[in-house]
């Protein structure tokens, strides 16, 4: 019996191999009761055209045909403030969809910068529909990824933790005292960055306060 419960929980651990942002995702979905296998089995067949992340546009999009639906859904997920920028509206609570104005978009915005700043690389998912057959529609439409990746309905931003190594603030320190600079190149949000950078051990003290005031005595 016990070895039997064993290999149950062995059948319930989820394991994902990949890309550590996708993992993080599709954790969260399986959290949420969702089945990762059956949705790609039931979906993989009417996928039109997939736009992989590149560092130049930070985000990334599949477009595919909706059951018994004249439209095409385009999925985007992406840097949150990349793909804010993109959006038009905001899904409801009741599942309807409310204009992003202004203030909206000024909002998500600042839940954004909040989550940044305790460490958090931010994700926004979101989506739009494209009719399936539009005569006025060029034959190249779908050679550039930015004719399908706008006016977008944003669902959800969603904030992962990469926790920082425990030998790597270690590894930093052994470096300065070698006297090697060592910096971060990173394509996350800035206050992201910083928040990571202070934890390696890369910025610490009032880092911005000294480089102002050294521009303004240079």
């Amino acid at each position: 019996q016990q070895q039997q419960q064993q290999q149950q929980q062995q059948q319930r651990r989820l394991q994902f191999v990949g890309n550590r942002t996708e993992c993080a995702l599709l954790l969260l979905a399986a959290a949420w009761g969702a089945d990762y296998a059956k949705t790609r089995a039931a979906y993989e067949s009417k996928i039109l055209r997939l736009f992989n992340f590149t560092t130049q546009r930070k985000l990334s999009s599949c477009v595919l045909k909706l059951p018994n639906k004249n439209v095409m859904r385009v999925y985007v997920k992406g840097g949150a403030e990349i793909v804010l920028d993109r959006c038009v509206a905001a899904a409801a609570p009741d599942g309807g969809v409310s204009e992003l104005d202004s203030k909206a978009r000024q909002n998500l915005h600042e839940r954004v910068a909040e989550m940044a700043g305790r460490g958090l690389r931010c994700i926004a998912l979101a989506y739009t529909d494209i009719p399936l057959i539009d005569a006025t529609r060029p034959l190249n439409f779908f050679d550039d990824p930015d004719n399908v990746d706008k006016n977008l309905v944003v669902l959800a931003i969603v904030g992962i933790h990469n926790p920082v190594r425990t030998e790597v603030p270690y590894a930093i320190r052994s470096c300065r005292r070698a006297g090697i600079v060592v910096r971060m190149v990173t394509g996350d949000h800035p206050l992201t960055a910083e928040k990571v950078a202070r934890e390696c051990g890369i910025l610490y003290g009032n880092y911005y306060d000294d480089l102002n005031r050294r521009d303004q005595e240079s």
